[in-house]
């Protein structure tokens, strides 16, 4: 075996310690949403997305009023012990995922941390894991200093899978000739993602106390339909 490819970091290239920091925040995030956020959903079989309420479009108090409710946190008593049943009939398969894909990406960068294909499909689980499992509503607050990371991380996890996806395709098991002969290919999968991705971070920057962002929260309230044309965008090019 090659000393490139033993378990650990070592020999391992710098972007290995930006995977390894990155699967860090996925791991804090995993365990915020599995055993701070989920346990408190009501029984709605509706998706944690991160996305801004229509009531937010409004602009003014009604911005300030949903970031006041965001950073409010959640309910101080959980759902699941209301409704066991039903609440595990909404959650527990988002769960389940959200272990799987966080555990598949821990084994996988444990395995071959200094493998720049794997790191893209590691990032890929990390970032799919916490795309489904959708913003941490508030209880990333009780954390300091790595509360506003979470809160970005949990707003552009969703666009920024779609193109780390594809590119973890076009690489798995070798790199695609296609790259070769377009080198602009490595583009597409991120323009398609653009029209999420952007007013995501301004949503998220918002949230975490930069009110110049305000207006790009705002934006991404008012046009819902940008943000699901890109996602079936993303979601066709990877298929395709």
């Amino acid at each position: 075996m090659n000393r490139s490819s033993r378990l650990g970091l070592d020999n391992a290239p710098t972007s290995a310690f930006v995977v390894a920091a990155i699967l860090a925040v996925t791991v804090l995030y995993s365990i915020l949403q599995i055993g701070f956020v989920r346990p408190y959903l009501a029984v709605d079989p509706t998706p944690n997305l991160a996305r801004a309420p229509a009531a937010a479009a409004a602009g003014g108090p009604a911005l300030v009023q949903w970031k006041a409710r965001y950073h409010a946190g959640l309910p101080d008593r959980p759902m699941w012990s209301q409704d066991p049943g039903g609440w595990a009939h909404a959650h527990l398969g988002m769960i389940v995922q959200i272990v799987v894909f966080t555990g598949a990406a821990l084994v996988l960068f444990l395995l071959r941390s200094s493998d720049l294909t794997a790191a893209l499909s590691v990032l890929a689980l990390a970032l799919s894991g916490a795309a489904g499992g959708g913003p941490l509503l508030g209880a990333e607050g009780a954390i300091p200093l790595i509360g506003p990371v979470l809160t970005v991380f949990g707003w552009i996890a969703g666009p920024l899978a779609f193109p780390v996806i594809a590119l973890a395709i076009l690489y798995f098991p070798s790199k695609s000739p296609l790259l070769d002969r377009y080198p602009a290919l490595h583009a597409v999968p991120l323009a398609a993602a653009v029209p999420m991705l952007v007013p995501a971070i301004g949503t998220a920057l918002y949230l975490c106390g930069v009110d110049r962002a305000a207006g790009l929260a705002q934006w991404d309230a008012m046009h819902p339909e940008v943000f699901y044309s890109s996602f079936a965008a993303a979601l066709g090019l990877n298929v395709a």
